[in-house]
């Protein structure tokens, strides 16, 4: 399957697009379809679209600017483009960036197919070249990586604990990826003595399943033991998040590529048990907390410039959200802090 994200102002050319690719094209999913540029950069946050399909012209930031940002979060991504007739100088702009795939509304169902089946067919190409550079091993070690991620955050301790490392190592077969898989997940839950942990999983390495299991069981109870409800991973994430809120690329995928070396699809679905919102909700809950402080500060900082300082970069979507997320604009938020000052 390929993942579809599509992105337009007119209501009714996304409907006929959502009809034309439920209808005719089953390969690809629609996980998004949105009306404006600012809805598509929260959708990308949580998760990651093969394909972009985007109007040009819309209102508050356009296509060229939206694919701009998309392509730095995403340079895989593959991108088609809806413009009108008159939107020759968009076009060429578009060209620049990388977009190979320039329809004219209202486009045809076989034009829009057979962009589609180009889009696939690149997508396809990248995918084996990173499965070329991801061996078998490295596939497994992910796959285990979870394994014990999810056996953590059983109730399971003890003797029970003991038995269930066993019962996975015996599944998996090689002791070296069981081992490998172990400190991955040391590694994701960054508890601040990592090196102890990693060498007293990989100390034991005697050849001995008991020696392995013991330390194995061992660190989850101490990863485990203060984590309350959460996955040690998700601390983790919350933690990067706090950290690096202002790089404007920070998305689910990078996470899950860079910090904790696990599937995005798994660590987005289980930050979103453990924390009761979605990665991007909780990214800017963060972002806008430090917005409002610096609002609030007395260092006189432009929007355009808080905007930059908490990783929203453009001013339009800096307010959006802000709006989204406080009710009301920075501007009325200075506002009711000066108001609030006058009154005392």
């Amino acid at each position: 399957m390929y993942k579809l994200l599509l992105v337009d102002d007119e209501k009714i050319i996304r409907m006929g697009i959502e009809k034309m690719l439920l209808q005719h094209v089953p390969k690809v999913e629609l996980i998004g379809s949105c009306a404006n540029a600012f809805d598509a950069l929260d959708e990308m946050q949580d998760e990651m679209p093969d394909i972009l399909i985007s109007d040009i012209r819309m209102p508050g930031m356009n296509g060229l600017e939206l694919i701009g940002r998309a392509l730095k979060m995403y340079p895989s991504m593959q991108v088609i483009v809806l413009s009108g007739f008159d939107d020759f100088d968009y076009a060429r702009n578009a060209m620049k960036l990388g977009v190979k795939e320039y329809l004219l509304k209202p486009c045809d169902r076989n034009e829009l197919n057979g962009a589609l089946d180009r889009a696939c067919e690149t997508v396809d190409e990248m995918r084996k070249r990173v499965s070329g550079k991801l061996d078998e091993r490295t596939e497994r070690i992910m796959a285990l990586t979870e394994r014990l991620a999810a056996l953590g955050d059983g109730e399971k301790g003890g003797q029970a604990l003991r038995e269930a490392l066993k019962s996975l190592l015996e599944s998996e077969g090689n002791e070296d990826i069981f081992v490998e898989a172990m400190v991955r997940l040391i590694i994701a839950a960054r508890r601040g003595d990592d090196w102890w942990r990693i060498e007293a999983i990989r100390g034991p390495y005697t050849g001995e399943r008991k020696d392995i299991i013991e330390a194995a069981a061992q660190i989850l109870e101490q990863l485990y033991s203060r984590k309350g409800k959460k996955h040690i991973f998700v601390e983790h994430m919350c933690d990067y998040i706090l950290e690096n809120y202002q790089e404007p690329a920070l998305s689910l995928q990078y996470i899950a590529e860079q910090v904790v070396f696990m599937n995005a699809d798994y660590i987005g679905k289980e930050f979103a048990n453990d924390m009761g919102m979605k990665f991007s909700q909780f990214l800017h809950q963060v972002r806008i907390g430090q917005a409002k402080k610096l609002i609030a500060s007395e260092e006189p900082l432009s929007l355009y410039e808080i905007a930059e300082q908490v990783g929203y970069g453009d001013r339009q979507y800096f307010s959006q959200i802000f709006k989204k997320v406080c009710g009301m604009t920075p501007k009325e938020f200075r506002d009711s802090l000066h108001l609030s000052k006058d009154m005392v």
